[in-house]
Parts: structure tokens; C-alpha cells; sequence
């Protein structure tokens, strides 16, 4: 029997490993969607607001509204959740569905803000705080549900793929750098070769074929029972934690520096790359790569509490400090 039991572990033991090579390249592909996505709705929205300066502006708080919403949902959810890869699946199916509808939705848009515009609703003189408030607001309202189950889908597969404290860091890591390459392989592709030679309905035709082959692999994956794999989770103690209002008060303060630093340096690119989508896509491709490199690294620093919160007080000095360089050279 204690040998029947050692074999049927380790049967289970492959079955997971396999599904995680599935499910890791689904999350690759999903990256690779997502920017594509992020670039082409940047171009429509700077088409609409007439400037794309706002267009970059409003998408990337969008997007990261979006993403951040969706991630704090799921996570409240994530003990409902018996079947983590096929709701995944779902997930990545609905994406694929939005995709579909935005640039519709987009096109309407610039419609309804000239109706406003000429019915005297928003002013368009300077400073047209009214115009900046509405470009803001159609953009939050268009992009939120697709990005919000964009932001849910890691939580999702972290409920899955993390069953040993061992593996928080190096699941974690691994699959925010997967995704985050898939990113940067989507956007300087859609910037250098889907834009110049295709038009938008195509591009958008392709990132909705990548979410749904993403899906139909994860939905036809034979998803291990949770309560047949092994869980080892602890919960630290509190003694060793920093308040974790203190952790987040960090997080926030290095997303607000990020995004500052972010539009900054596409605004700076265009002086160099000559056009604002390809100022947008090396921008973002650069910042992605070194968000991925950065992630595949830290995972060897993610191991104990003590390490990682070192290690993220350097992190954020060697900010500050490459990024003054940077500005400099």
C-alpha cells in the first residue's frame, strides 16, 4: 500500500509539472496579447482625443487601474475557487471577447465626445479641464473589464501553481517575468511589423486568436484535484512581518515614480524615434525587459523575509540612482 501511495504521488507530481509547462506558456502568449492590445488601443485612442500624449496617458492608467482592481478582486475569491485553470480559461476567453468589442466602442466614443463638445457639455479651451476629465473617463469605462480580468488572471494561477512555501517566490516570479517577455515581445512586434503592414481590425484579429488558443490549451488541460496535491503553506508569524501598511505605502509610492518616469521617457523618445507609437513601443519594451530580467533575478532573493526586504530597500536606492543617470547621460 506505502508503495501504491509513493507511485500515485509521484504520478500526480508529473501531471502537475506538465500542467505548469502548459499553463506557463499560456501566460506567455497572454503577455504577448495584452501589450499588443495596449499599443493598438493607445493608436485608436490618440486617433479620437487628438493628442497622443493624453492617449498614453489615459490608456496606461487604464490599464493599470484595470490590472490592480482585478488582482485585489480575485484574490478576495480565491478560496471559491475549486477549479483555478479552467477559470483561468474563462478568463482569457472574456479577454478575447472584449478585444473584440473596444475598438467599436472606441470609434463611438469620438462620436459622443464631439456631440458634447458641440452641445457645450465639456469646454475645449484651455486649461479644458472638462475635455481631459471625459477622455479619461470613456477610457476607464472602456478598457476596465477587459483589463480587470487581466489583472485576476495571475492570482488565478498562483492558486494553482503555489503549493509550498518554496515555491511562492520562484511560481510568483516566474510567471510575472513569462508574462512580462510575452509583453515585450508584443509590443515591439506590434509597433515594427503588425503596424506597418497590416491594418488594426487584423492586429486586433490576432490578439484574439493568442487569448483564445491560450484558453481552449487551459480548458483541455486535466486539471490535478486540489485536495490530491500536496500543500505545505504556512502562515509566517507575525512577529517577523513589517506592518504590511508600510510594504504597501512603498508599492505604491514606487508605481507612482514608474509611471512618472515611464511617460517621461516616451515623451523624451519621440524627439529620437520620430513618432509617438514607436517612442510608446521602445519605451515600453525596454521598461518591460527590464521589469522581466528584474523578476527572474529577484526570485533568488525571494526565499526568506528578511533577504527580500533588503533587497527591496537597494532595489529602490538603485532606482533613484540609475535613474538620475539616466536622465544625465
Amino acid at each position: 500500500m506505502a508503495e501504491q501511495s509513493v507511485a500515485q504521488q509521484s504520478i500526480i507530481t508529473r501531471e502537475r509539472h506538465f500542467v505548469w509547462l502548459v499553463i506557463a506558456g499560456c501566460f506567455l502568449v497572454s503577455g504577448f496579447a495584452a501589450l499588443l492590445y495596449q499599443t493598438i488601443w493607445m493608436r485608436q485612442f490618440g486617433i479620437v482625443f487628438g493628442t497622443s500624449e493624453m492617449a498614453i496617458v489615459a490608456t496606461l492608467a487604464s490599464y493599470m487601474a484595470g490590472l490592480g482592481s482585478g488582482a485585489y478582486f480575485a484574490q478576495k475569491f480565491l478560496e471559491r475557487v475549486k477549479r483555478p485553470i479552467m477559470t483561468y480559461a474563462v478568463l482569457e476567453a472574456g479577454i478575447g471577447v472584449c478585444a473584440l468589442a473596444v475598438p467599436y466602442l472606441i470609434a463611438g466614443s469620438g462620436t459622443l465626445l464631439s456631440s458634447l463638445v458641440s452641445l457645450g457639455l465639456i469646454d475645449t479651451y484651455e486649461p479644458a479641464v472638462g475635455v481631459v476629465l471625459a477622455y479619461f473617463l470613456v477610457t476607464f469605462l472602456l478598457l476596465m473589464l477587459p483589463t480587470f480580468m487581466m489583472g485576476a488572471t495571475l492570482p488565478i494561477l498562483l492558486q494553482f501553481a503555489v503549493r509550498t512555501d518554496a515555491e511562492v517566490g520562484q511560481r510568483t516570479s516566474a510567471l510575472y517575468a513569462l508574462n512580462t517577455i510575452g509583453a515585450v515581445g508584443g509590443v515591439i512586434t506590434t509597433a515594427f511589423v503588425f503596424l506597418p503592414n497590416m491594418d488594426l481590425s487584423q492586429i486586433i484579429n490576432i490578439g484574439v486568436g493568442l487569448n483564445f488558443l491560450a484558453a481552449a490549451c487551459a480548458a483541455l488541460l486535466r486539471e490535478p484535484v486540489r485536495s490530491q496535491l500536496p500543500n505545505t503553506l504556512t502562515c509566517p508569524p507575525d512577529s517577523t512581518l513589517p506592518r504590511p501598511l508600510i510594504l504597501m505605502v512603498i508599492m505604491a509610492l514606487s508605481g507612482v515614480v514608474s509611471f512618472c518616469l515611464e511617460v517621461t521617457w516616451t515623451r523624451l523618445l519621440g524627439h529620437v524615434a520620430g513618432g509617438s507609437v514607436y517612442a510608446f513601443a521602445v519605451m515600453l519594451a525596454t521598461f518591460l525587459s527590464g521589469i522581466a530580467l528584474g523578476s527572474m533575478l529577484a526570485s533568488r532573493f525571494a526565499h526568506r523575509q528578511e533577504q527580500a526586504l533588503t533587497a527591496l530597500g537597494w532595489v529602490q536606492i538603485g532606482i533613484a540612482v540609475c535613474s538620475t543617470a539616466t536622465y544625465v547621460l
